[in-house]
C-alpha cells in the first residue's frame, strides 16, 4: 500500500466540488492509498527529522473524513505529493526548503527543489523562443522603454497568482506611470512587463501535463468586463484540441519538466506562447472531466503509483 504525504492549503478552505487536490485525494482512497494531509504550519524539524503533523484521510461514498494521526517523520512515506496553493511568499519558501532536504530520498510531485529553482511566472522567461516579448525588472527606465517598444502591455507582480494585480497598460494609458511607480515600491522585487498578446480576447489555455506529455487542455474566456481569464475570477472553460504549435511547445517542454521532477504541471498558452508554467497546484483536471474530457485523476495515480514503483 502506497503511503502517501499531501502538503495542501487547509482543507476547510477548498472547495470540494471543483478542487483537484481533493479529487486527488478522492481517487487516492479509492485506490486503497493511505493518505496523510499537512500544512505549513505542521512542519517542524526535532533532531535532526523533518517531522509533520498529519491527519489521515478515509472516504465513505463520496464523503473525506479526517482523524489525527500525530508527528510522523516525512521521510518515512513512499510519496510526497506538493500541493500547496500559492502565493510564493516565505511561508511557502521555508516549508519548501525543509521538504527539499528530504530529497532525492522521498520521491515527490512535485519536487520541492524544482518548485524553488524554477518559479511558475520567471522560468518560463528563460525559454527560448517559447514565451511572447518578456522583461522582468525592477529598473524603472527599462520597463517604460519595453513599453515604449511594444505598446500593449501586461504588467504583473512575479509571485502573485490568481491574476491579481496584473493590469493591462496600453500606449495611450496615463494611469501606466502611477502603476509602475507603486508596483516598484510595494516589496523591491523585480515586476513582469510582457506584450499584450490580442488572441487572449479569444482565451487563454491551460494544458494540463502528466510525465512530460500533454493529457488534457481547456480554453479559459474572460467574462466580457475583465481581461483576465482565471476561472476563480469567472473565467469560462472549454474543452479545448491543441493546435501544432501548442503540441509543439509541449513536446518540448516535458523533458525539461520531468528532468527537473516537475511530473504534475499546468501550462498556461496565449497565442502560441507559454505565459506561465504552474508547479505548486495546478487546477483545470477536474473542469476538464465535468466537460466531458479525461479523468486525470485516475491517470495521475497510474502514472505515480508507476513511477514509485
Amino acid at each position: 500500500m502506497l503511503r502517501v504525504a499531501v502538503l495542501m492549503a487547509p482543507l476547510q478552505t477548498l472547495d470540494p466540488t471543483k478542487d483537484t487536490t481533493i479529487a486527488l485525494i478522492r481517487e487516492g482512497l479509492r485506490r486503497d492509498l493511505k493518505i496523510s494531509i499537512f500544512h505549513d504550519d505542521d512542519v517542524s524539524i526535532c533532531d535532526g527529522v523533518v517531522m509533520g503533523k498529519m491527519k489521515t484521510m478515509t472516504l465513505t461514498g463520496d464523503s473525506l473524513g479526517v482523524s489525527n494521526l500525530g508527528s510522523k517523520a516525512i521521510g518515512s512515506f513512499d510519496l510526497l505529493l506538493m500541493r500547496r496553493d500559492p502565493p510564493f511568499d516565505m511561508r511557502f519558501y521555508t516549508v519548501a526548503t525543509t521538504l527539499a532536504m528530504l530529497e532525492p530520498d522521498l520521491k515527490s510531485i512535485n519536487s520541492p527543489t524544482g518548485i524553488l529553482t524554477f518559479p511558475e511566472k520567471l522560468w518560463p522567461a528563460t525559454l527560448d523562443r517559447l514565451h511572447p516579448p518578456t522583461l522582468i525588472s525592477t529598473n524603472r527606465e527599462e520597463i517604460i522603454s519595453f513599453r515604449d517598444e511594444h505598446k500593449d502591455i501586461v504588467i504583473k507582480p512575479l509571485y502573485d497568482y490568481c491574476g491579481n494585480s496584473v493590469y493591462i497598460s496600453s500606449a495611450t494609458d496615463r494611469n501606466f506611470f502611477s502603476i509602475l511607480d507603486s508596483y516598484l515600491a510595494r516589496d523591491g522585487l523585480p515586476i513582469i512587463a510582457q506584450k499584450y498578446l490580442t488572441d487572449v480576447e479569444h482565451g487563454d489555455r491551460r494544458v494540463i501535463m502528466l510525465g512530460g506529455e500533454a493529457v488534457g487542455a481547456i480554453n479559459r474566456q474572460a467574462t466580457p468586463r475583465d481581461h483576465r481569464c482565471n476561472m476563480c475570477l469567472g473565467g469560462t472553460p472549454t474543452l479545448h484540441e491543441l493546435t501544432n504549435r501548442e503540441t509543439s511547445v509541449c513536446e518540448t517542454l516535458g523533458p525539461l519538466l520531468v528532468k527537473r521532477g516537475l511530473h504534475f504541471i499546468g501550462v498556461d498558452i496565449i497565442d502560441g506562447y507559454v505565459t506561465e508554467i504552474n508547479t505548486t497546484a495546478p487546477a483545470g483536471p477536474v473542469h476538464l472531466k465535468n466537460l466531458g474530457g479525461p479523468d486525470l485523476s485516475v491517470a495521475f495515480w497510474e502514472y505515480a503509483e508507476a513511477w514509485v514503483r
